[in-house]
């Protein structure tokens, strides 16, 4: 899975988008590329949003409605 994260995120994106994070997860995600760029692996807000969203996707693909998407999502409604 982690390979096909990578050439996923690393094709570049195009096309736009516009998402609403509040502010604990606009910190959070900040802390997280602070202290990856700290280790010397730089990042952005970005990359690490394609990574977590092609995660999703993929664990969606292989286990549908046991994915974490599909859970979440249906946490949310309950």
């Amino acid at each position: 899975m982690a390979r096909r994260i990578r050439r996923a995120v690393h094709r570049i994106g195009k096309e736009a988008a516009t998402h609403r994070f509040t502010r604990e997860e606009k910190d959070r995600l900040a802390e997280v590329i602070y202290h990856s760029n700290q280790r010397g692996v730089k990042t952005c807000e970005n990359e690490v949003v394609r990574i977590g969203l092609n995660w999703l996707l993929e664990d969606h693909a292989a286990r549908g409605e046991r994915s974490l998407l599909s859970l979440a999502l249906r946490a949310l409604r309950a």
